[in-house]
């Protein structure tokens, strides 16, 4: 699979290219103001965000698209077609996550991990852990994910596509920052 371009966050002046989709949940909500999409297999997804933190809100500052009528692969800014006016992620709760990770990486346990933290596009805090740390954090947010329908619809259905509600759980736990 190609490599995604990443969407970008600008907090407290430094700028973050983070895995992140999050107008992924605003054009969920909202299908009919998602009217473009790529064919270009490093944005698969149709648009690059940009957001930043201001004033404690989580701001959309931009969305673009590869513009079809040039040759060479220019992006354009369709923000107003999309967000008239009001570009406030009010519609985001939830963990950005703004450290650099590598996945890769062989020496995880050197990491430091890194997210944000917001409620209804509100700033809530920032939240900073060593290897070790990350990991408790995100076994303490998928015991307390389970107890969610959420949870339980998204565990039948990957149990259906698995066949095993163990590896479901897995997948969960694995990526859970994705459905909290």
């Amino acid at each position: 699979m190609t490599k995604q371009i990443r969407d970008v966050l600008i907090f407290e002046g430094e700028t973050y290219h983070i895995k992140d989709y999050i107008l992924e949940i605003f054009f969920k909500e909202n299908p009919k103001l998602k009217k473009f999409h790529s064919s270009n297999t490093a944005l698969t997804r149709g648009y690059v965000g940009s957001f930043s933190v201001e004033n404690e809100k989580l701001k959309v500052t931009d969305i673009r698209i590869f513009d079809k009528n040039t040759v060479n692969l220019k992006l354009k800014s369709v923000l107003k077609n999309v967000f008239k006016g009001k570009t406030d992620c009010d519609w985001f709760s939830g963990f950005i996550r703004i450290d650099n990770y590598n996945e890769y990486q062989s020496k995880k346990e050197d990491q430091k991990y890194t997210l944000l933290e917001f409620h209804k596009g509100n700033y809530i805090g920032k939240r900073s852990f060593n290897y070790t740390e990350f990991q408790s954090f995100k076994t303490l947010q998928f015991k307390q994910f389970k107890t969610t329908e959420k949870y339980r619809k998204l565990k039948e259905n990957i149990t259906k596509n698995l066949g095993s509600e163990y590896q479901a759980d897995i997948l969960i736990l694995k990526n859970i920052l994705k459905f909290i």
